[in-house]
């Protein structure tokens, strides 16, 4: 009888543990894929903002040299 509840006891404690690590493997999971939504809206606002900056770089040689306008420029 005394082996029978120390068995119990053991089982429970098993049990718990696998309950908080199934829990914080699901908290994990949620997190991981919330970050990699957070991250591909980063790249989209970052490829954003580059295409606008060499826009802006190529307005501003432009302005700044009149002559090369008639030329076709390499941007790269």
């Amino acid at each position: 009888m005394a082996e029978e509840k120390i068995l119990n006891l053991i089982l429970d404690r098993i049990d718990e543990r696998t309950g908080a690590i199934f829990e914080q493997t699901t908290e994990l999971s949620e997190f991981r894929t919330e970050v990699n939504l957070k991250l591909n809206s980063y790249k989209k606002d970052f490829k954003f903002i580059e295409d606008k900056l060499l826009e802006h770089e190529k307005e501003i040689y432009k302005l700044k040299h009149p002559d090369d306008n008639e030329k076709e420029i390499n941007w790269g």
